[in-house]
């Protein structure tokens, strides 16, 4: 009887690395997270644009944002799978991303009244 399924291939050895100039920056290690929706907030916990959190630690996160031209120079990030809301300062701007220098975390029970209305609003904004 002839085998069907090969053994797969060995590991290939890297070919290449990568070194940044300037080194790491962060204050914490950071972890990539799939597919978690977040929300940027404005002060008043009014919604500015969708983003999808692609990396986050204590300290930061990376966000790919639907809208970036909307993000003011600090904003709540609500992240919907923790339930939870960081009031953070952008750090980093590209066409379609951004870093986030977090100051602090607060659960959605911690949130003002009216901000935690307006997140459970159908359509953000609303009050």
């Amino acid at each position: 009887m002839s085998r069907l399924i090969s053994d797969p291939p060995a590991p290939a050895q890297a070919a290449f690395s990568v070194a940044f100039a300037g080194g790491e920056r962060r204050g914490g290690a950071r972890r990539r997270v799939r597919l978690r929706v977040g929300r940027a907030l404005d002060g008043e916990g009014r919604f500015l644009c969708e983003a999808t959190i692609v990396d986050l630690s204590a300290q930061g996160a990376r966000l790919r944002l639907a809208d970036p031209a909307r993000l003011p120079a600090t904003l709540w990030l609500f992240d919907e799978c923790e339930r939870r809301a960081a009031k953070a300062q952008v750090v980093r701007r590209t066409a379609h991303e951004a870093g986030l220098l977090v100051s602090e975390w607060r659960s959605l029970d911690e949130l003002p009244a009216a901000t935690r209305r307006r997140i459970a609003a159908p359509y953000y904004g609303a009050d």
